[in-house]
This record gives structure tokens, sequence and C-alpha cells, in this order.
């Protein structure tokens, strides 16, 4: 409640100062770099949710949107594992020793976190929800339309929660949405990620990234992660909200 007060009383005050930004309407409201190069053990980076995590009002949202989006209904009075022939549930949680560290903060808005880059106290805590195809099956809802889309077998879908500490300390959350099914590229086996996202401080917005997991074989039986996501608020930069923005310029030459 703190952050949320400190932020209003800011955003307030950071109306009345002169932008130095020569064309401010390119630059995000709020943008967050944020990043993994961490491994953990065996073949997936994620393990159980905390049960105190799993709650009735948690799955109601995100089964909300899987069924409002997809076509999908689980039962969120269960607070189990609800697999079916087409997709596998998973309730989880990013591996303990897998740091999501937010790289960079821009909140034009929140002077304290203008400009912060590169950052070193901050991370994202990454839980959720997230079905994962066992075979091609059909999906409706807003992605599927009436005459429904295929999900392709190990694409998933997920939702849920990126909550940000710094310095050990909670700050604020900001909910995920995949939209469309996340698949693996071909040729190259990176993840794609393309996902909305809303936060109560930042508004609406957006995700995106790749990522990429390699598997170490026995002895060493670990799965190796490296990911890369730029999330801005607003989607589009001609959404942004009017006011002065402030620019940090870079010099003309790299000597």
């Amino acid at each position: 409640m703190l952050f949320k007060i400190i932020l209003v009383v800011l955003s307030f005050g950071s109306a009345v100062l002169a932008g130095n930004c020569d064309d401010d309407a390119r630059i995000y409201d709020t943008t967050i770099i944020y990043t993994v190069d961490d491994s953990a053990p065996g073949t997936f980076p994620v393990t159980d949710m905390d049960a105190e995590r799993n709650t009735l009002e948690y799955r109601t949202r995100i089964y909300d949107f899987f069924d409002t989006q997809f076509g999908i209904t689980l039962d969120p009075t269960d607070s189990g594992i609800q697999t079916t022939a087409d997709f596998d549930h998973m309730i989880w949680k990013m591996h303990p020793d897998i740091r999501m560290t937010v790289y960079a903060v821009d909140a034009q808005d929140y002077r304290p976190w203008q400009g912060r880059f590169p950052t070193d106290n901050a991370v994202f805590m990454d839980d959720g929800y997230m079905l994962v195809a066992k075979q091609d099956f059909t999906v409706y809802g807003a992605f599927g339309g009436v005459g429904g889309k295929t999900v392709k077998q190990g694409a998933f879908i997920l939702a849920g929660e990126y909550r940000l500490f710094v310095d050990g300390e909670y700050q604020t959350t900001v909910d995920y949405y995949s939209d469309c099914p996340v698949t693996a590229e071909t040729n190259t086996g990176l993840i794609p990620v393309n996902c909305r996202v809303e936060s109560t401080e930042f508004g609406s917005g957006i995700t995106r990234g790749v990522s990429e997991m390699k598997y170490e074989a026995p002895p060493v039986d670990r799965i190796h992660v490296h990911t890369r996501y730029f999330m801005s608020f607003p989607k589009y930069r001609a959404d942004n909200a009017p006011g002065s923005k402030q620019c940090d310029r870079l010099s003309r030459s790299l000597k």
C-alpha cells in the first residue's frame, strides 16, 4: 500500500517537471527488462507452486481466462491437477535455483524508478498455471473462434503472476496471460513468448522475448535456462500517457 501511495504522489508531482526528450512519444510510460541465466536439477526449470499461493481467487482468475480465451473449462474449486487426454495441467513456480533478474526499470511516472539501468537488487518471482498439449487438439473461445484452432502437441498455454521484489521486499505484482499458445521454434528450439500483462500500478501492456532451455544429461542432469524479456506499458507507444518524459541520451561516439 505504501508503494501505491508513493507512486500516486510522485506521478502527480512529475507532471510539473519539464521533459527533456526530443520526442517523448517514443518513450514508453514504463519499461522493464528481465533475464534468466541459471540452471536447475532435472529436465524442467519449475516445481510445484507453494500451497498457500494456490488460492481459490488465483485459480478462478486464471481458469476464467483459459475458458474465455480458449474455451477450456477447469474447476477452480478443485485445487489439484486436472489433466485430460488433450493436455497436462501444471500448477507451478519457478525452481528456486532459477533467478529471474530484473535488469532494467524505467518508470517515467515514478521518479525513483526512472532510468534504473542496470539494477542488481530486483527480481521477479514467477508462478502460475500451465496447460501443455499432449496431442494436437482444438480450442475455441476468443482465440479459436467458432470454427476452432489447433493447438499443436508440445505447445503450452499459461498465465500467472510476476511478483516484484527489491532487496528481498515485495513491491508489486504484474499479471501475465498468453493470449495464444506458446510453441518452440522447430529449427532452433528457442521459445518465443508473447504475453499480455496487467498491473495495478503500470496499467495494461505486453511482454515479449525468447527463452532457450538446454538439458545436460547425467551425471550432470541439469536444465540450463537463458531468457531475455522486454515488458512495456502501454502495449504500443501510440497509447502513451501525455506528459513530460525524461531522456538520458547516448553520446555520439563509443570512444
